[in-house]
């Protein structure tokens, strides 16, 4: 049996999205900051608070997740 993959599960409450473009468009993260890896230059992650009622988590995110969007598309779709 194949088990299906997912681009990032909240360990709070178990919130599944199955792709980088859910994840973007969910309007219950918050993007708080980057995180730099001084040692790797473009292997960065972004911080997110999960802000659901019943949930808060913080969900870190590899910034190369996201590599297929450009720039611009990543600041548009936040913006939304």
């Amino acid at each position: 049996m194949a088990v299906k993959q997912s681009f990032k599960e909240c360990s709070g409450c178990g919130k599944v999205w199955r792709t980088a473009d859910t994840f973007l468009n969910d309007k219950s993260l918050k993007l708080n900051g980057y995180q730099w890896n001084l040692l790797q230059e473009k292997s960065g992650l972004l911080v997110y608070t999960h802000e659901r009622s019943y949930c808060g988590s913080t969900i870190s995110v590899k910034a190369q997740s996201f590599s297929h969007h450009s720039e611009k598309e990543l600041t548009d779709e936040r913006k939304n």
